[in-house]
């Protein structure tokens, strides 16, 4: 029996040794940690920060087709770009034919010739400067669209385009995929285009031949993010008018969805004393809008007994604000700034010497005698300011600097002139040549 207890208590220390040698022996794995996968980068440029006290780190990033080391800075940042490609180009229109103009080194190319193609009216470039489109009228007076990659001749955007139809205002998406433009139809069968036929709201992909209505309405305007668009309705025509009354401000998508109306002519606040405008609002015809601070707002201009400056929330339609009024006067275009809350818009004084004005859309509804505004020329500065143009960064403003004669809408003689914004206000200007000019656009 002392035997059988001796053996089983020796086999019993041998098991509990062999357990210590396991516990203690190499525990290093067998296998080596999963490596870290790196982010695919896509088309956008796209910088990612990691905040650390030592030197900067080097981080493989892998794009669609090579691999390269980025360098990561010691504090946390993530950006992302869609720069434009060519933010110096201008188009403008003299006598009828299209130029471009690159305000750095001031090369000049002509791109159409009014003596063979026509002569053009509204111009686009798009946000990468790779393409123009421009409308050139016929013989029977109706536009057709034309593009141009800026090396090629313009070619017809539609081939087929319908008889009795006039296509005008094109304008890129920012994102370089579409472009939207009005349709205007010979309603009235009287061989003219103007405010008193139907227009329509279209759209057709680049590369496509087959445009398609996408509303009724005109003006149309996009937002940044390529998706949205604000435009204006038609109106009615009284008897003895010569412009459209009582039309509204719509949104659609570029799908043709979600359509729905932000606000109409009889829906403004017609009361305004509050904000120090003694009379009150009745606009007749809502005309040019925009999206504006960042495309939190909607900016347009309103014709009839007074002109005036509107903005409201894009989502909702509220909150709107009244930002100026030419007695006896009235607003042309507004337009907002590309990446910043500033808005400008075209003035046409009662004295008759136009101007631009600079407002800060981000702000408070802002009583009328004491807004912060920046004026560009009018009576007091001794010339005239038409056809503003924001460069796609929204730090620059073109337009055209005129006499103290010249006329509202149309053709201008004039000098280009290109200046720089710090804030609200001019910081230099520079200008780029003279001529008779009758559209001007930025890349954007």
């Amino acid at each position: 029996m002392n035997k059988i207890v001796r053996k089983l208590t020796i086999m019993l220390i041998l098991l509990l040794f062999a357990g210590l040698l396991i516990a203690c022996g190499d525990s290093t794995p067998t296998s080596k940690p999963a490596t870290p996968i790196p982010v695919t980068a896509t088309a956008v440029s796209v910088t990612s920060a990691i905040p650390t006290t030592t030197a900067a780190i080097e981080v493989p990033t892998v794009t669609p087709t090579t691999v390269t080391t980025t360098t990561l800075a010691t504090t946390t940042s993530s950006t992302t770009t869609l720069a434009p490609t060519r933010s110096t180009l201008l188009a403008y229109v003299e006598n009828g034919n299209v130029y471009t103009l690159d305000t750095d080194t001031k090369e000049k190319k002509q791109l159409v010739d009014s003596t063979k193609l026509g002569a053009s009216g509204d111009i686009a470039l798009s946000a990468q400067g790779d393409m123009l489109a421009t409308s050139l009228r016929g013989q029977n007076g109706a536009y057709s669209l034309y593009l141009s990659n800026l090396k090629d001749a313009p070619t017809k955007l539609i081939p087929e385009q319908l008889s009795a139809v006039s296509d005008t205002e094109p304008e890129f998406s920012p994102d370089g995929k579409f472009i939207i433009f009005t349709r205007i139809l010979d309603s009235n069968k009287d061989g003219k285009y103007d405010f008193k036929d139907k227009h329509e709201l279209w759209i057709t992909e680049l590369g496509s031949i087959s445009p398609r209505k996408l509303a009724d309405g005109q003006q149309g305007s996009w937002a940044s993010d390529s998706k949205r668009i604000v435009f204006v309705t038609d109106g009615r025509i009284p008897t003895d008018y010569n412009y459209a009354i009582e039309n509204a401000v719509r949104l659609i998508n570029f799908e043709g969805k979600n359509e729905w109306e932000a606000i109409n002519t009889k829906k403004f606040p017609s009361d305004w004393s509050q904000y120090g405008f003694p009379f009150q609002v009745f606009p007749e015809f809502i005309n040019s809008p925009a999206f504006v601070d960042g495309g939190k707002q909607i900016a347009f201009t309103t014709l009839g007994h007074s002109g005036l400056l509107f903005s409201l929330n894009t989502t909702d339609g509220k909150d709107i604000k009244l930002w100026g009024t030419n007695y006896e006067g009235g607003f042309n275009r507004v337009l907002g700034a590309p990446g910043s809350s500033l808005m400008v818009v075209e003035g046409l004084p009662a004295t008759g010497v136009m101007d631009l004005d600079i407002f800060d859309a981000s702000k408070a509804q802002p009583k009328l005698d004491a807004i912060t505004e920046t004026k560009i020329g009018g009576v007091r500065a001794g010339f005239g300011a038409t056809k503003p143009t924001w460069s796609p960064d929204g730090k620059k403003l073109a337009y055209i600097k005129t006499g103290t004669s010249s006329p509202a809408t149309g053709a201008v003689r004039g000098t280009l002139v290109v200046v720089t914004l710090s804030g609200q206000n001019v910081a230099s200007s520079v200008e780029l040549g003279s001529g008779t000019y009758s559209s001007l656009v930025w890349a954007k």
